[in-house]
């Protein structure tokens, strides 16, 4: 008796597992992400790191340690540890670290959801949650288009992006999610949930459609196509339904000749992006450092269409053309590794597969990841970590099959509680970098303010007070700096104090370069920044800098003057200076990311 209620309690355990993992599935495409914020981001970070710790709780304290052994488990892993060693050979690191944390979160995926969905029912339940969420944020994103319904009323846009921020990540997701919902639609035989199906396909349809987005099209016909091909015995069928959706394809490109028409330089940009290859073929230009290096290699014919100092180009627009610039032909060579492996494992057990349920299932599956690259081969969704996240959750899934071997793995009560108390220190040590951090260095930005910001009382007083010692002391920088730093303040209200802000500033650095620390300059560039002259301001950061190097806000102003421009090498190497001397510097690690948003 003890024995089969120790056996019920495992399975209930597992059972809340599968489900807090359908949950997750369901909350991701309802929660809002934002630009930096990230809440979409750092709820799945949280959810993903928890569900791991509890399916590692239970397999060594309460139930056999059975690891799934597919194809994909080698080059996933191969891919994980090159990925850790470009990191570390990086010399950018803090730009690097977004890319090894899209990995980390894309691989523990992976292992999570190959190992977690042992039978149909289980991976029935996280479909479910998963296309019932993301049918929420259909309708949201529907919405958007025309304001809202009757008295629910939201912000209008005319490309919807829902929560994801951005229509193409929300057009990935609904690639992604398409073939489960059909599969759902095919599987279920309740009349009346069979027309719930139905309905929210019809929404993930029309949301798809104004998302707008030109490679989520050519990414949901193919997936259709691989359905179709996959899913139906009758050869006549089969090419009936192909030729229907290309008619189709056809038709609704001639609707739509006006967005096929919208001029991005693609293909200008693929172009420049495999001169980076070239020129660095094995490795790459670094991890994640696409949009740092690329500047250097745009030709003038794509400066004509997005100019540099308007416009910045941060991806390749291709997600395969920048694993090839930034990791090179070892790194393209392991993801592509990853891809074959995917093709030739579902290859293998489609011909295993004799369940009808099971086969749609796995069909679906096949399709959603097959979408996903296709859209990927436009675009760079996959640095969407959520985007990847799906990705791999998919490819999980599909090695997931009980058809895969096993192995089951041994360990002593020392060996499990060490393992455990490993697996916690590594979430802890990530959930503070990925998420705590991050949302600390937000926070501290948006709460902060620069001096040109600061209302300082009795201003006319304190100047007055200020004039009759200058009478007395003429020669003293600390206080014609004092008086720069009262008329910079009075800036924003009143623009012709600017002139004596940078009057006051200039005496002092000429009676002493060093006063404050060399931040007479520094004062100095910051009014120009804030007067639209941007080249004036470089200058007096740099002299700043010069004057002392280890001035943090000099080389943080400077950083952000070469962001503006377009100088993401530049802009870049100025932040990594100041995390090196401020680790911790909230500014510098929100510029490295948002200049990668």
């Amino acid at each position: 008796m003890e024995k089969m209620h120790s056996i019920s309690s495992q399975n209930k355990f597992s059972s809340i597992i599968v489900v807090l993992a359908g949950i997750l599935f369901f909350l991701i495409p309802i929660v809002p992400d934002e630009k930096i914020t990230r809440w979409k981001l750092w709820l799945l970070e949280t959810g993903l790191f928890s569900i791991i710790i509890l399916w590692t709780t239970n397999k060594l304290f309460y139930d056999k340690i059975n690891i799934k052994i597919s194809q994909l488990n080698k080059p996933v892993f191969v891919w994980f540890v090159f990925v850790v060693f470009m990191y570390l050979v990086s010399k950018n690191k803090h730009v690097a670290e977004l890319e090894l944390y899209r990995v980390i979160v894309s691989a523990a995926s992976f292992f999570l959801f190959s190992n977690l969905y042992d039978n149909k029912q289980n991976r029935n339940t996280v479909i479910i949650f998963w296309v019932i969420g993301g049918f929420l944020a259909a309708i949201y994103g529907i919405m958007t288009h025309y304001g809202g319904f009757w008295i629910v009323r939201t912000p209008q846009v005319d490309r919807i992006f829902s929560t994801f921020g951005n229509p193409i990540f929300f057009a990935a997701f609904l690639v992604v999610t398409i073939p489960l919902s059909v599969y759902r639609l095919i599987q279920e035989r309740e009349p009346s949930y069979k027309v719930l199906w139905f309905f929210i396909l019809i929404s993930f349809l029309v949301a798809l459609y104004f998302t707008k987005t030109r490679a989520s099209w050519i990414a949901f016909i193919v997936s259709c196509i691989v359905f179709i091909f996959l899913s139906l015995d009758s050869k006549a069928k089969k090419i009936i339904l192909i030729f229907i959706l290309v008619i189709f394809g056809f038709l609704f490109t001639l609707k739509t000749k006006n967005i096929w028409m919208r001029q991005q330089g693609h293909l200008v940009i693929w172009r420049d992006s495999l001169r980076m290859l070239f020129d660095k073929p094995v490795l790459g230009v670094g991890l994640g450092s696409f949009h740092i290096s690329f500047p250097d290699y745009a030709s003038e014919e794509l400066k004509k269409i997005w100019p540099q100092a308007q416009n910045i180009v941060n991806d390749a627009h291709s997600e395969f053309v920048q694993i090839l610039a930034e990791t090179g032909v070892v790194g393209f060579g392991i993801f592509m590794w990853i891809l074959f492996s995917v093709f030739h494992h579902a290859h293998q057990f489609y011909k295993r597969l004799h369940d009808r349920e099971e086969f749609l299932m796995y069909t679906a599956l096949f399709s959603s990841a097959i979408g996903l690259l296709v859209q990927n081969f436009f675009s760079v969704d996959m640095r969407f970590t959520i985007s990847s996240f799906y990705l791999f959750s998919v490819f999980g899934m599909i090695s997931s099959h009980s058809t895969v071997k096993t192995k089951e793995i041994k360990l002593q009560n020392p060996e499990k509680i060490f393992t455990m108390l490993a697996l916690l220190s590594a979430v802890i040590f990530l959930e503070y970098k990925m998420v705590i951090k991050q949302y600390r260095s937000w926070k501290i930005v948006f709460e902060s303010k620069d001096f040109l910001d600061k209302r300082i009382i009795n201003s006319a007083d304190q100047k007055k007070e200020i004039l009759k010692m200058l009478a007395a002391n003429p020669s003293d920088a600390r206080l014609y700096f004092k008086l720069g730093y009262l008329f910079a303040s009075e800036i924003k209200v009143n623009k012709t104090s600017a002139n004596l802000a940078i009057e006051n500033f200039t005496k002092a650095a000429l009676l002493d370069p060093k006063v404050e620390n060399g931040g007479a300059f520094n004062n100095i560039g910051n009014i120009y920044f804030t007067l639209g002259d941007r080249k004036s301001a470089k200058e007096n950061y740099i002299k700043a800098i010069n004057i002392n190097p280890s001035l943090i806000d000099a080389r943080l102003n400077l950083g952000i003057a070469y962001y503006y421009e377009g100088k993401l090498k530049e802009s870049s190497e100025e932040f990594e200076k100041v995390l090196e001397l401020d680790p911790k510097n909230s500014s510098a690690i929100y510029m490295l990311k948002k200049m990668r948003e």
